[in-house]
């Protein structure tokens, strides 16, 4: 039984592509490119360079293009990557093709271990990599998706009436995750449990709540802006990281690796991102900062790195889109 829980991300993104500069590039270290290497997302032999969001897997990474396209990469065995199988590649980058043709129309995106997750424009949910007949026809059946979160082995969607459903079924009742998502702004969830849902979400009031088996949210938390979770080794609670609407960040639970422990100088931050055990900050001058594990060399930030627009972390790496001046 899988023990590793994954990360989760849940965002909306609407974009038009004669909005987004040809100019955003994606760089990305850590675990897959060792620990004193980082390199730029390349596609069909060419550099990424009209990304507007990345989310980070345990082990395969996508990014959201202005067109409404995908480019994942990382292991691929099961597709999860790429859309396609290939079984004697277990590394592999590339446009995003589900039934041989290129996905399109993508609002947002979520990650699991060995499943990739796309909300479509049409409020539709689109699924590749390790996925059973189950879970694909339970996505095919979606409609109106507004919000979408997904981990190990399970996905979490709201429709346009609201109405929160999770997948498996079972995981609503076993974990107490909220039946509506009226007062939501944006939720993760967790995969620690295999058979109880977990999870945190931010509400409209800038306050957050927690379900399952994720760590208590510090009492009096307030005028939070966005919130990021991390999802720890075995078992793990994992931390989490809130972003203050005065560009502050908190964090709290699995602290082993520091990665709960923000520095105490850092300020205006105006994302943040978290990986199994360590956490990223972007800075309001288009720079990040760093804390926790190191052990694959996900802290290890290029030094000439500025002009960051966006951030990622999953598992043991980190991923940023770089706006560059041509």
């Amino acid at each position: 039984m899988k023990t590793l829980a994954l990360l989760m991300v849940v965002a909306i993104f609407q974009c038009v592509a004669s909005d987004i500069p040809a100019n955003r590039r994606v760089m990305y270290w850590g675990w897959e490119t060792g620990a004193s290497i980082s390199r730029t997302l390349q596609c069909d032999g060419r550099d990424v360079s009209n990304a507007v969001a990345i989310v980070c897997g345990p082990n395969h990474n996508l990014a959201l293009l202005a067109t409404g396209e995908v480019v994942g990469w990382g292991w691929n065995r099961s597709g999860q990557a790429t859309g396609i199988s290939v079984q004697s590649l277990e590394f592999a980058s590339g446009t995003v093709r589900l039934d041989g043709q290129p996905l399109k129309s993508v609002r947002s995106l979520a990650i699991g271990r060995n499943l990739s997750y796309a909300l479509l424009e049409s409020g539709q949910v689109a699924v590749w990599g390790d996925a059973s007949p189950e879970l694909l026809d339970h996505a095919h059946r979606l409609r109106d998706v507004q919000l979408l979160a997904a981990s190990e082995g399970q996905f979490l969607v709201a429709d346009r009436n609201s109405k929160i459903t999770l997948w498996p079924p079972s995981m609503m009742a076993a974990g107490q995750a909220p039946a509506t998502s009226i007062n939501l702004l944006s939720v993760v969830i967790s995969g620690t449990m295999p058979n109880q849902s977990s999870g945190m979400a931010l509400l409209r009031d800038g306050t957050v709540v927690r379900w399952g088996h994720v760590p208590d949210v510090p009492p009096g938390l307030s005028n939070i802006v966005a919130i990021a979770y991390g999802e720890g080794e075995r078992t793990s609670r994992g931390h989490g990281l809130a972003l203050k609407a005065d560009g502050r960040v908190v964090g709290w639970g699995d602290n082993v690796w520091g990665q709960a422990q923000p520095p105490p100088n850092l300020s205006e931050v105006v994302a943040i991102a978290a990986g199994s055990t360590h956490s990223l900050a972007l800075r309001k001058d288009g720079t990040i900062m760093g804390w926790g594990d190191n052990r694959w060399g996900q802290l290890n930030i290029p030094a000439d790195l500025v002009g960051v627009v966006a951030i990622a972390a999953g598992g043991y790496k980190s991923a940023a889109i770089i706006r560059r001046e041509e």
